[in-house]
């Protein structure tokens, strides 16, 4: 990465991830892994090329995705959790605060959740 020139990178992972899957609820994180374990894994793989990386970079790791207009009713940071497990962030929401990020030095070398 570094030889291709980006200081910054954001990268869209998903709160399935271990380090985080508690965080999205107990049912979607116990059923999940069983139809999506492969997806995880790349995702897993993905960030732990991107954290060795010396550029800036932020992983956001996003619960279910949905069509919704966006409404901002959103939580994100290193500590939150969903307070719904079936409600989906809507993707203009979830770009929202991935472009936010690019601006916030809170979340350089961070790994923020966003739920709803």
């Amino acid at each position: 990465m570094e030889t291709a020139g980006p200081r910054r990178l954001v990268y869209l992972s998903t709160i399935l991830v271990p380090e985080t899957r508690a965080r999205a609820g107990r049912f979607v994180a116990t059923v999940a892994p069983l139809f999506i374990g492969n997806h995880i894994a790349d995702h897993v793989e993905k960030e732990r090329t991107v954290a060795a990386s010396a550029i800036d970079w932020t992983i956001v790791r996003s619960a279910k995705l949905g069509n919704a207009p966006s409404n901002g009713r959103y939580q994100a940071g290193t500590d939150v959790a969903a307070t719904n497990q079936l409600a989906m962030v809507p993707r203009a929401d979830l770009a929202r605060f991935m472009l936010s990020t690019l601006d916030d030095d809170r979340f350089v070398r961070a790994k923020p959740a966003i739920v709803i």
